[in-house]
């Protein structure tokens, strides 16, 4: 396959960081179930955000798609949850873009919505019952819970725009 990036061919670069991506969704999937699903929030933006950077629309087509797939097949509680981290990874590039306290804040919103909204879609389409759950929890103190998910979303944006912005300049380093 050739490397040029012109004549139509997918790059054998983006087809290996793809696939990275992919194993490491798939294991993050296999591994972080439960209360530890928030590793999950964390990792997977990253990895779509890294194995897709710098691809041409239809390469990042194929790769999301592929994760789709192999989600609906094998993770189907992670569905709602994977369109939201899909979004997050096509956000991420701009916020790197961005100073950090403006891109902090913005995703940290993002992330906390981002999280109810897949616990609510997830309790409507599969009949689960986690904010029924969650809510139960906390004595039905939306306060409460409304600090917690911006605590988490602020821990895990914190975190994704660290490790995107840092390993995108090692890889960035790694070309010169």
């Amino acid at each position: 396959m050739s490397e040029k990036r012109g004549n139509g061919r997918i790059n054998t670069k983006s087809i290996t960081r793809g696939a990275l991506a992919i194993a490491l969704i798939i294991v993050s999937f296999s591994m972080f179930k439960g209360v530890t699903n928030i590793f999950n929030a964390f990792l997977v933006p990253i990895a779509l955000h890294l194995g897709t950077v710098r691809t041409k629309p239809v390469e990042k087509a194929a790769v999301f798609g592929l994760v789709a797939l192999l989600c609906f097949l094998f993770f189907k509680l992670q569905m709602v949850f994977l369109l939201i981290c899909f979004l997050v990874a096509m956000v991420l590039p701009l916020l790197l873009k961005l100073k950090m306290w403006i891109s902090v804040p913005i995703l940290t919103i993002a992330n906390s919505v981002g999280f109810l909204v897949g616990i609510l879609l997830t309790d409507l389409l599969l009949s689960t019952h986690m904010f029924a759950l969650l809510m139960g929890v906390l004595d039905n103190n939306r306060i409460v819970y409304a600090g917690i998910l911006l605590f988490e979303g602020a821990v895990v944006s914190i975190g994704q725009l660290f490790l995107a912005r840092n390993i995108g300049q090692r890889i960035q380093k790694a070309r010169q």
